[in-house]
Parts: structure tokens; C-alpha cells; sequence
């Protein structure tokens, strides 16, 4: 991840308007326009000012304040570009951007330091601190994925069978310790659930998976379904 140095200018003694129009500016760099959401400079952003949070706070294991961090692809966009027009591929977007919109009415990401954003065309990244993966895999991602692949079937009125979402999650710094592994991390286990997505996908059926990086009995990491982590917590 490569971090940016940015200093912000100095506003002291400019009139209203100016700094108004700079501040707009500079929220204007950071959004993406379709959306909404951070795009990928301020997701990257805000990343980093969440790790060096941690850092800074000597981040103590006992009290599972970790830092839980997904990327999120969505299944079949193309193919709905191509069957029914970009304009739907962008409701297609802006449905799943209203699910990860921290505080909005329809938002599963309802505290005030979680962060959504569009990284790429058809990707997007969710941070959540002070958190751990069992809090938050059946609160808020279960629920993100279940929720949008059963509207946005019928947001195009079909039981297109592409349509649905891989999601992958990571966990610093208790699964992946190194900082500037955690999207690459996070993006290793959406493409494993992309691969499932392929195995299993059937028509009319719920696309999409979740994976997840975590460490097995040996002691080694390992990218499992949810399911199967899910299951291992109640044991």
C-alpha cells in the first residue's frame, strides 16, 4: 500500500468561499462519484490512519481490538453490463454501495469509525476497528452478502445466474501481522471465494461466498468459508 504524504495548505485569512471550495475539493478526491463511498485513495487513507492507530495504542491481543478489513467483488457485472445496459450495472453498484454506506438507512456498517469503499470497477473495501472476525462474520457480513444478492435479483427481475458476491476478510494484527499484507490478504481470500462461486454456482440459486484468513489447529494460516469458521467457534 503505498502511502502518500499530503500536507493540506494553509487556509488561515482566505475568504469563506475559498476555503469552502477547497474543502469541497478536497472530499471531491476521496469519493467516488458514483457511489459515494471512499474511492481507492481514501479507503487507502483511512487504512493506514487505522493501522497507525493500533500501532500507536500498543495493540493489546487479550482485549481482541483488531482491526477486520474485506474486499468484496461482484459476481456476473459484466455480464449485466452486456445484457442489460451500464445503466443497470450502475444500480447494480449503487445498491451494494448502500449496504456498506457507514450510518445510511440501509447500511449494515453502523459505526461511526467503519469505512466503505469502490477500489476498483466492481470491488470494494470495508474496514472495521476495535473489532474480531467472530463479532462481526454473521452481523455484518452474512448479512451484507444476503441481503444484496437477494435484491438485486430482483432489482433486474431474473434469477440471472451470475449475479452475487465474493467477499474475503482478513483480521490485523492477530491473522495477518504485517500491515502492508491486509488487502493483498483480504483479496487472496475473495478470489477464493470467486473460485467457489465458479464450482458451485447454479441458476436461480444465491451466488457467492465468503472466505476467510485464519490460523487451523497446527498452528499454520489457511484461507476456510465462513461456514467452516463459523462452526469451529461453537465447538
Amino acid at each position: 500500500m503505498k502511502k502518500e504524504n499530503l500536507k493540506r495548505p494553509n487556509m488561515e485569512g482566505l475568504p469563506k468561499p475559498v476555503v469552502k471550495y477547497i474543502k469541497n475539493l478536497e472530499k471531491m478526491a476521496v469519493t467516488d462519484p458514483l457511489t459515494g463511498l471512499k474511492n481507492r485513495r481514501g479507503f487507502d487513507s483511512d487504512l493506514e490512519r487505522e493501522i497507525q492507530v493500533l500501532k500507536r495504542n500498543n495493540y493489546d491481543k487479550e482485549k481482541e481490538d483488531n482491526l477486520v478489513v474485506a474486499c468484496c467483488d461482484i459476481n456476473g457485472l459484466k455480464e449485466i453490463n452486456d445484457s442489460y445496459g451500464h445503466s443497470k450495472g450502475d444500480e447494480i453498484l449503487k445498491l451494494f454501495a448502500k449496504y456498506i454506506t457507514p450510518n445510511g438507512r440501509e447500511s449494515h456498517l453502523n459505526r461511526p469509525l467503519d469505512v466503505g469503499g469502490r477500489i476498483g470497477g466492481d470491488e470494494f473495501g470495508i474496514i472495521l476497528p476495535y473489532t474480531n472476525l467472530e463479532t462481526v462474520m454473521e452481523s455484518v457480513f452474512v448479512p451484507i452478502r444476503e441481503d444484496f444478492c437477494e435484491r438485486s435479483m430482483r432489482l433486474i427481475e431474473s434469477d440471472y445466474p451470475n449475479i452475487g458476491l465474493s467477499m474475503g476478510v482478513t483480521s490485523y494484527p492477530d491473522i495477518t501481522e504485517n500491515s502492508l499484507e491486509i488487502l493483498k490478504d483480504a483479496d487472496d481470500a475473495m478470489y477464493k471465494s470467486k473460485y467457489r462461486k465458479n464450482e458451485e454456482n447454479e441458476k436461480g440459486k444465491m451466488s457467492g461466498h465468503i472466505s476467510l484468513v485464519t490460523y487451523n489447529e497446527y498452528g499454520e494460516r489457511e484461507i476456510i468459508d465462513w461456514k467452516d469458521f463459523t462452526k469451529n467457534q461453537h465447538e
